[in-house]
């Protein structure tokens, strides 16, 4: 072996010692190779954003969700839109809604909210996702006949949290179903206040204390009142407005605008 040879080995050599220095204690060649890939690094950037898009997908609403679903406290009816919502569930999500959030938004009737949704979607279209999302709600001020709740929206993975800020309101209404018109069997409409519409009535006139529930008919059938299989009347919580907000608020705090 002559000198030139014998030089090319020791080259050689150094290079494989000094091959684990150069990719780090915990990592090896091949390895070190691979980082320094674009499709290596382009192929991690695609795999995380597949799980990022997964962790962003909305499922179904669950049984026990349907199950729950009513307006008797602000947080039921809180979880009843959100049921609503995550299901693309369109009467269901109007039922939650406030006699004045229709008339602000022109959702007077359903077949208008159809339309009025929309618009709501385009001004927050990350809503289905953020309602999923959405922690147990907390009472963040009460007035008169309306509490304001805030629930906090983890971010996920490295985004920061967001609260959904939402104003519930106690209004009235009254049902009527009848079974001889399958077609329509509810009446029913909101009102303000059962008492001052005299849907709900107060009497000791008999000299017993009796609560009345009235409502209004259609013109009498022969076979009435025999065909009602239900007179409601009383009060619910229904979603007045909401809004999106970066930071929570503080108790009695109002956000500009609700």
């Amino acid at each position: 072996m002559n000198k030139e040879q014998l030089l090319a080995r020791r080259a050689v050599a150094a290079d494989v010692v000094d091959a684990p220095r150069r990719f780090g204690p915990w990592q090896s060649e091949g390895l070190g190779r691979r980082a320094s890939n674009p499709w290596s690094r382009r192929l991690g950037l695609g795999l995380g954003l597949i799980v990022l898009l997964v962790g962003c997908t909305v499922p179904a609403p669950t049984v026990r969700q349907g199950l729950d679903y009513g307006f008797r406290t602000p947080e039921q009816t809180f979880r009843s839109w959100r049921t609503a919502v995550q299901g693309d569930l369109l009467v269901e999500e109007y039922k939650t809604l406030s006699k004045g959030w229709r008339a602000k938004n022109g959702g007077a009737s359903l077949f208008a909210y159809s339309e009025a949704r929309d618009t709501v979607l385009e001004k927050y279209p990350q809503l289905r996702w953020l309602l999923y999302r959405a922690k147990e709600p907390e009472v963040v001020a009460r007035g008169e006949r309306m509490v304001l709740l805030q629930s906090r929206v983890p971010g996920p993975l490295w985004f920061s949290d967001h609260w959904l800020v939402v104003r519930v309101v106690r209004q009235g209404y009254w049902d009527l179903w009848v079974d001889s018109d399958p077609y329509q069997p509810t009446y029913g409409k909101q009102v303000d206040d059962i008492v001052d519409s005299q849907n709900l009535y107060y009497s000791e006139k008999s000299g017993t204390p009796l609560l009345y529930g009235i409502v209004e008919v259609k013109p009498k059938a022969a076979s009435w009142p025999d065909d009602v299989s239900l007179l409601e009347v009383g009060w619910e919580w229904k979603i007045d407005d909401f809004q999106i907000v970066d930071a929570p608020l503080d108790a009695g705090d109002m956000p500009p605008g609700m």
